[in-house]
């Protein structure tokens, strides 16, 4: 295993790039994504692929069902995206935020 950590560390697998196409229009795509945590607290981002304008709601606890709820209301708040793109913390909830979407014809 030592010898295996040592190889890959001179020698890095190659990895692909995923370049997302450009926005044409605002809410064509938001990110979804939690960050932390940090001083206890985490940090939901949804940020407008087009513009990069940014919304973040400040949690004690990253649970599904605040997720939705803060979902909910940035959507009503600010209208529904097109689509939307989540990072790996949120896709271990994936089946209730595919509802979440689902529901709001996303």
């Amino acid at each position: 295993l030592a010898n295996d950590c040592i190889y890959a560390k001179a020698n890095p697998p190659k990895i692909s790039f995923h370049f997302w196409e450009q926005p044409t229009e605002p809410f064509q795509r938001i990110h979804v994504h939690y960050a932390g945590p940090f001083m206890g607290f985490y940090y939901l981002i949804l940020a407008d692929a087009y513009s990069k304008w940014p919304s973040e709601y400040v949690v004690k606890n990253m649970t599904t069902e605040i997720t939705i709820r803060l979902c909910r209301e940035f959507f009503s708040a600010y209208g529904l995206p097109s689509s939307a793109a989540i990072n790996a913390l949120l896709k271990r909830n994936k089946a209730y935020l595919v509802a979440l979407f689902e529901n709001t014809h996303l």
